[in-house]
């Protein structure tokens, strides 16, 4: 039964529990046919191994994940099995059989003799005990050991390695393509110069309040071709009809941008609607950094609404802003000089999605 099913944990696993008891049942009872078929020297064999097999297969199948690249494939689990009933038979002869016959009525009197020195019996029945128990201890130092190089891991860790190099390496020639005009821009905004590239020529419309005024000279610099509705006072609750009249202004636009919430609550349907409007483009919604008693619940709404629409972005503008008073006027809302300039990189990389 899967581990994550339904039914697993809805009767799937009483169902196993019951079948079980029927089949003791039938086993147990003498005079079944059952009885007799399983009644046999392997049966009985497996069954009086049964602990032992049941204590080795995981350590011997976490050494076969840890060590091996394909420890299902057929060839290894042969082996595997092997080891298990080799451990097994090992653990069973040295361990469970000693100890079952063990006098444990005197065992004061054995341990007495044993510091002594007069135990001899005593030390050779426990010294396969001993050895066992390094072999316990050696297979441990084996399973946890560093992985080999032919480990399944080092080989995923070196081949995205080897991936996040070639990103770099991608990133770095598509920055010496970029002009001269443009690489000032992504100087004085601290952003590659294949942002500030990508941004030059999307097509943005975006619509906010005076948060994003106070920072539309910056976003306009980095997005030439954004069309910018934003005005002081600006509530949530006009933002559908906002957007379609702004939409006259940029029918198409690659991805809009949203800055809103600063002024008052937003509501469930009011961006229900506004995404309605963008229709599957992206939107990238900056969330809020105000002192205000609105501003938590917007943008735990805004990361509730994020998971159910799947081309709606949160950028994190708090929390790029928490602790930065430099940036702001006295205020502590409105973005003035390095705030602006860190609003607009912010939304640069935000929608460009630049790996850095």
């Amino acid at each position: 039964m899967p581990a994550q099913g339904t039914f697993t944990y809805y009767g799937g696993m009483w169902l196993a529990s019951l079948a079980s008891v029927i089949m003791v049942a039938l086993v147990a009872h003498p005079s079944l046919p059952t009885n007799k078929l399983f009644s046999n020297p392997v049966f009985e064999y497996i069954g009086s191994r049964s602990y032992g097999i049941y204590l080795w297969q995981l350590p011997v199948f976490a050494f076969a994940e840890a060590k091996v690249l394909a420890p299902t494939a057929w060839y290894n689990l042969i082996w595997q099995l092997a080891l298990i009933l080799i451990l097994t038979e090992l653990s069973y002869r040295l361990i469970e059989l000693p100890t079952q016959r063990f006098d444990y009525s005197n065992i004061l009197g054995i341990l007495q003799n044993f510091v002594r020195e007069k135990g001899w019996k005593l030390k050779k029945n426990i010294l396969p005990m001993l050895i066992s128990g390094l072999a316990l201890i050696s297979l441990g130092f084996i399973i946890f050991s560093p992985p080999s190089p032919h480990d399944q891991r080092v080989i995923e860790e070196k081949i995205m390695a080897q991936q996040v190099a070639l990103q770099k390496k991608q990133l770095a020639e598509a920055n010496n393509k970029v002009p001269m005009s443009l690489k000032a821009v992504a100087e004085k905004y601290k952003v590659q110069p294949v942002v500030a590239e990508k941004a030059s020529q999307m097509n943005v419309l975006a619509l906010g309040d005076s948060v994003m005024v106070a920072a539309s000279t910056n976003l306009q610099e980095v997005f030439p071709h954004m069309y910018i509705d934003a005005a002081v006072g600006r509530q949530a609750e006009s933002l559908a009809t906002d957007l379609t009249n702004a939409k006259s202004k940029m029918p198409n636009p690659d991805a809009y941008l949203i800055g809103l919430g600063t002024n008052g609550t937003i509501k469930e349907d009011e961006i229900d609607a506004a995404m309605k409007v963008a229709g599957d483009k992206p939107v990238y919604w900056l969330n809020v950094h105000a002192d205000r008693v609105w501003a938590k619940p917007n943008n735990n709404l805004l990361t509730k609404m994020a998971k159910k629409y799947k081309n709606l972005k949160i950028i994190d503008w708090n929390k790029k802003a928490s602790g930065q008073s430099s940036w702001f006027y006295s205020d502590n809302i409105h973005p003035k000089g390095t705030g602006a300039e860190k609003y607009a990189a912010l939304v640069a990389n935000s929608l460009t999605n630049v790996e850095k």
